[in-house]
């Protein structure tokens, strides 16, 4: 919840830093560099960790017409994302969970 709610905040649609499949920076409505990434079992929002017990984040970037974009367009170009699937997959004992989200940033248009 807090990742969607904070990527819907990007700025505009220069504000992309960095977008791969486990990394996600931007900066948001108050200037502010948020960094969301996967790294030894954790999610982390800039160096704090978010939640602990991850096996896998998959961040997933569509373009305006709902197609995959493999290596979307980053500052100081304007960005071709226009929604992002968030998909965290969690372990906790031989328990594993699955959580999915679609994201359509306010200021990204489409």
């Amino acid at each position: 919840t807090r990742m969607s709610r904070e990527i819907r905040q990007i700025n505009n649609s220069a504000s992309v830093l960095n977008a791969n499949s486990t990394r996600f920076r931007f900066t948001d409505v108050n200037n502010g560099i948020i960094d969301y990434y996967f790294s030894s079992s954790n999610l982390r929002r800039n160096n704090d960790i978010l939640a602990s017990g991850v096996s896998n984040l998959t961040l997933t970037y569509y373009n305006l017409t709902n197609q995959p974009i493999t290596n979307p367009l980053i500052s100081p170009q304007a960005t071709d994302i226009k929604r992002i699937k968030v998909r965290l997959n969690m372990f906790s004992g031989n328990q594993n969970k699955t959580l999915e989200t679609q994201v359509y940033p306010r200021n990204l248009g489409g």
